[in-house]
């Protein structure tokens, strides 16, 4: 298979949410399972009101930007792909939505509270992981949180599936979960708790990671 460098993956990734049914598969629920709402609330119990929130691939926005702004605290999304931001801002409309590459937009150091990266980081090469991750420890204020996805297996560089969200093309790079949870703690993070979201029912494998600067 040919390989594709950063920039072509990208451009897969931005058609990919653009043209495929992304909300009829994954953006439909409004609440959060007992799993996500475990993460979720594992950091929000700590937050002061209002607290700023920043969400790397923010998608449709449900369900997590909706709950967070439904606990009282300000959301900042980003996204690649101009229908899950128009989206967005129609699901959430109390958030405040960006149309950008998070990899390059930036934003300011010690300015949020929280950095949550769902199902996002797989989307770029994983080369690029530990720059972005240390993208993310500049952002956050001292004490502040991320939460973040990242992959269980291995992938054998960027792996690319034609049949995603109504048979459209889509990128995938990831580490496995030892090498993921090291990269998280060699980018200065104190780990909180992780786990494999299929071991509490879900049909997806994800790493769930939650972290303090």
């Amino acid at each position: 298979m040919k390989q594709i460098n950063s920039a072509e993956m990208k451009n897969i990734v931005k058609a990919g949410y653009n043209l495929g049914k992304y909300a009829k598969y994954f953006g439909k629920n409004k609440k959060l399972t007992s799993f996500e709402k475990m993460y979720f609330d594992g950091f929000i119990k700590n937050l002061s009101p209002k607290s700023n929130i920043l969400d790397l691939c923010c998608g449709t926005g449900l369900p997590f930007d909706s709950y967070l702004i439904a606990n009282g605290h300000n959301v900042i999304g980003i996204d690649i792909a101009e229908k899950q931001i128009e989206q967005a801002q129609i699901n959430v409309p109390k958030g405040n939505y960006i149309l950008g590459d998070f990899t390059k937009y930036k934003f300011n150091n010690n300015s949020v509270n929280v950095v949550i990266a769902l199902y996002s980081l797989f989307h770029i090469p994983r080369e690029e992981h530990k720059k972005v991750l240390k993208m993310i420890y500049d952002y956050l204020l001292k004490d502040g949180y991320l939460l973040i996805t990242m992959g269980v297996a291995e992938t054998a560089g960027i792996e690319i599936d034609n049949d995603f969200c109504g048979k459209v093309k889509m990128a995938w790079s990831n580490y496995n979960s030892e090498k993921n949870i090291e990269l998280i703690h060699n980018n200065g993070f104190d780990i909180i708790k992780y786990d494999n979201e299929a071991d509490y029912g879900s049909a997806e494998e994800h790493l769930w990671i939650l972290a303090k600067k």
